[in-house]
């Protein structure tokens, strides 16, 4: 089984689910596509670029909105628009690290610095009550994070490009961001693949291994072992982008488990024997 199956078993019940997108440059399909078909979910994104903010918007639908702030903890601020404008960046580039691999001073040269007010989430009214936070914004996901500390109160689900080098000066890497989300309860899943560089002169092939780790999407859900905490419906919301996005099949499927211990319902044994054949006896929670 590989489509999502859980909009069709919950029917009814399916949770309307709350975005928020800070970075969403169109580069490729977000990985919260498949949530944007369902009934009631809605998408906040911000993406300061005109041009790209221009293709987010052909692209939306009557449920997304989408906002030009510069997002991170609120007040004035440099943003830095780069040579390659998936680069733009709040912190600068640290040519000195950069120029050491192929290819990544180029992509990193800052074409002029804007002055700018950065938002706070907080200060979003579309944010509010989000269950589902993606942030791609060039080292300043931190700012993101602890410049939101109401709106992250219900965040269910963090997808968050982190670097393992400090590609811009000064800024947070992985286990600062990792920390930062443990606070607010969540747990790391996952990573994607880490992008790498490769020292110069020599230069890497697409697909090819070896090479230095330097950034990689990490996703984090709430902690599992708190799932008896939540509410019933954001249990159901947690096991929706589970199945739908990242295919965690067998994480929606303790979140129904908890579901169903909270209001009754048969959901879990239903969903088990879908993915295994047949109905098997869950283990004590």
């Amino acid at each position: 089984m590989s489509k999502p199956v859980l909009p069709f078993l919950l029917d009814e019940l399916t949770p309307a689910v709350r975005i928020v997108d800070v970075g969403a440059m169109l580069l490729e399909s977000p990985p919260y596509a498949p949530l944007l078909s369902l009934p009631g979910t809605t998408l906040v994104a911000f993406e300061p670029g005109d041009e790209e903010r221009e293709k987010l918007r052909k692209a939306s639908s009557r449920s997304h909105v989408i906002l030009p702030h510069v997002v991170g903890r609120g007040g004035p601020a440099i943003f830095r628009e780069c040579t390659w404008n998936a680069t733009n960046s709040l912190y600068e580039p640290n040519t000195e690290l950069l120029r050491r691999f192929s290819g990544m001073s180029e992509l990193h040269t800052v074409a002029q610095r804007v002055e700018v007010n950065t938002v706070s989430l907080d200060d979003v009214p579309e944010a509010q009550g989000m269950h589902y936070l993606k942030i791609d914004v060039q080292g300043a996901e931190l700012d993101v994070i602890e410049g939101a500390p109401k709106t992250c109160e219900s965040l269910l689900v963090a997808h968050v490009e982190v670097q393992f080098m400090p590609l811009y000066e000064g800024v947070p890497l992985q286990g600062d961001v990792d920390i930062a989300l443990r606070k607010l309860g969540l747990r790391l899943h996952s990573m994607s693949p880490p992008g790498r560089g490769t020292f110069d002169p020599l230069r890497r092939k697409q697909g090819v291994g070896g090479g230095q780790w330097l950034w990689a999407d990490a996703l984090y859900f709430r902690d599992f072992m708190k799932f008896a905490e939540l509410e019933p419906e954001q249990l159901l919301v947690l096991a929706v982008i589970a199945e739908g996005c990242y295919s965690a099949r067998d994480l929606a499927l303790l979140a129904l488990q908890h579901y169903d211990a909270k209001k009754g319902s048969n959901f879990h044994q239903t969903y088990c024997s879908m993915l295994l054949g047949q109905p098997r006896v869950p283990e004590p929670l």
